[in-house]
């Protein structure tokens, strides 16, 4: 096995810039004006992870925590996968886009029900 700190910097990096930051890797991966998800939705996916995780340590149901865990978990899982991957692109990180899709949809409606209850 062939490790080096410059190596995981690198595929930090990758993950980083081409997940979170839509930056392109190869031109068949993703929608040129798009990315591989809409740009919109990366503060969706930021809002959901931040408040799920919160909401996570502060549920007092074991069985609510367990299935909040899974998810959490998974998103972890997604993420070790790309920094131990060497050169990580999107096709080598695919495991990460459904945790990913989970936590927009939740951060989606959590600004959802915020701007219901502004009108009132």
């Amino acid at each position: 096995m062939n490790f080096s700190f410059a190596q995981l910097g690198k595929n930090a990096w990758a993950l980083f810039s081409h997940v979170f930051l839509q930056l392109p890797d190869i031109f068949f991966n993703s929608i040129p004006a798009f990315g591989p998800l809409y740009h919109v939705s990366i503060p969706f996916v930021f809002a959901g992870i931040i408040v799920f995780t919160i909401q996570l340590f502060r549920e007092k149901s074991i069985e609510k925590q367990t299935r909040m865990l899974a998810l959490w978990g998974f998103l972890v899982t997604g993420i070790w996968v790309g920094l131990i991957t060497y050169e990580v692109n999107i096709n080598r990180v695919n495991i990460i886009f459904y945790p990913i899709i989970l936590l927009c949809a939740y951060g989606i409606g959590l600004a959802v029900r915020k701007w219901k209850n502004c009108g009132r």
